[in-house]
């Protein structure tokens, strides 16, 4: 919505008082906008097309690797000793033929 005065230019404000969007005839079919909110939503969509869109990229980007890189860490830390008595058994049977059943 921020680009759409750049569609329809000063038009905006008849566009808004005469509704040609099918999705929104059942909308504003009961209560249309009156001529004040309809210079308002005017003036501010005039106010936003000339501004850019903020690029948040990178910024999500960066936080995917961190929040990755700080899930690997908790999980390694969590499960550090999780497999450390199956494998000494392993290693003590392999170590130990005798022992092997």
């Amino acid at each position: 919505l921020t680009r759409i005065y750049l569609t329809f230019g000063d038009e905006i404000a008849s566009v808004l008082t005469n509704i040609p969007f099918p999705t929104m005839i059942p909308v504003f079919k009961g209560h249309p906008l009156t001529l004040e909110e309809t210079l308002n939503v005017a003036a501010f969509l005039k106010e936003t097309s000339s501004s850019q869109p903020q690029d948040l990229t990178p910024t999500v980007v960066i936080i995917a690797i961190i929040g990755f890189l700080v899930l690997m860490i908790v999980i390694g830390f969590v499960w550090r000793h999780r497999l450390v008595s199956v494998r000494a058994e392993i290693v003590e049977w392999y170590r130990n033929p005798d022992k092997r059943s």
